[in-house]
């Protein structure tokens, strides 16, 4: 650490620290109130945020912060309220962890895309800058209740109300103007020119719509009275032929009654008559079942006669066999 104005008898480097097969990447310093030495963070590839105090010319660590991230950056409100630390992890995007002294973390913010770069507070302690190997830069309000006040010793920068250019480049650019305004004047003159083109082109066509639609309104109209004469002419077809068509389903009707009523008369003749037939067959039927049924008692009784004969002939025989072959036996 060096001292800008060191005080009589000082030497330049003030304070020494080394950190075995580590590269410090980011130091910052912080002067509390009523003390003479500042206290010193450094950052570097061993993923720790140490805080250093002179001791005799030697850095003394204090205390140590340490995660399995690589914090590039580091920024410090001037309250020491809260530390910021940029995280630089190749292949992994850029986050920004908020710190609470003594190297509490309170939470992470996803800024970037690629590993943080740059951090910077502004002087009143309200802004966060941020930037990364990405491209972008990222600027954060900070909500701090004890803000600091702007000095009123520090320079001011008032924005230049002019561009200030060379005189060249000015007539170039002036040469540039006078062709885009004249090619503005004639897109310009060109689009009104086909504008009016395309409303005359319109129009005419709206005319030749306009005509189109009367004539079709007119053989609309003329359409409308053909079809109301034909649908008259053919009411009056369909009267007339309803009125013949009735007349004929009735004679038909009447014809067909008639010749039904003589089809029926027929046909109970028809029947008077088989029913006639069909007592007389009737009753020849019964007198022949009559005479069938005596011949067939006649036939059996004769059948019985001539069986009981021929069984007594036949009782007779056995008695007679009986006897003779008990003779022969004695």
């Amino acid at each position: 650490m060096w001292k800008l104005k060191p005080d009589k008898g000082e030497e330049n480097p003030v304070m020494k620290y080394n950190v075995k097969n580590t590269d410090f990447t980011c130091v910052q310093s912080f002067r509390a109130e009523g003390s003479k030495e500042p206290t010193i963070y450094a950052t570097g590839t061993d993923k720790s945020i140490r805080e250093l105090t002179n001791d005799n010319g030697k850095g003394k660590d204090e205390c140590q912060y340490q995660q399995n991230v690589t914090l590039n950056q580091i920024a410090i409100m001037h309250n020491r309220r809260a530390f910021f630390g940029g995280v630089a992890e190749q292949k992994k995007p850029g986050s920004i962890q908020v710190l609470r002294h003594p190297f509490e973390k309170t939470f992470e913010i996803q800024a970037h895309a690629l590993p943080v770069e740059r951090l910077r507070i502004s002087y009143d302690n309200q802004t966060l800058y941020s930037s990364a190997m990405d491209g972008t830069l990222a600027v954060f309000a900070i909500q701090e209740k004890d803000a600091k006040k702007p000095s009123r010793d520090l320079p001011s920068i008032v924005p230049s109300q002019e561009i200030l250019i060379r005189k060249k480049q000015r007539d170039v650019l002036y040469a540039d103007i006078r062709q885009l305004n004249d090619s503005i004047r004639t897109e310009k003159r060109n689009a009104a020119e086909a504008a009016e083109a395309k409303r005359q082109k319109f129009l005419k066509k709206q005319e030749d719509l306009m005509r189109e639609i009367s004539q079709k309104e007119q053989d609309g109209k003329d359409r409308e009275e053909r079809i109301k004469q034909e649908t008259m002419e053919m009411e009056r077809r369909y009267e007339t032929d309803i009125k013949e068509k009735m007349n004929s389903h009735r004679n038909e009707l009447v014809e067909r009654q008639n010749d039904q009523n003589e089809k029926i008369a027929a046909d109970h003749n028809r029947y008077m008559e088989l029913e006639a037939q069909r007592a007389n067959d009737l009753q020849k039927f019964e007198m022949l079942m009559s005479e069938i049924y005596l011949k067939h008692e006649t036939l059996m009784e004769d059948m019985h006669r001539d069986q009981d004969i021929e069984k007594n002939t036949l009782e007779a025989s056995k008695k007679k066999l009986s006897a003779e072959i008990e003779a022969m036996i004695q």
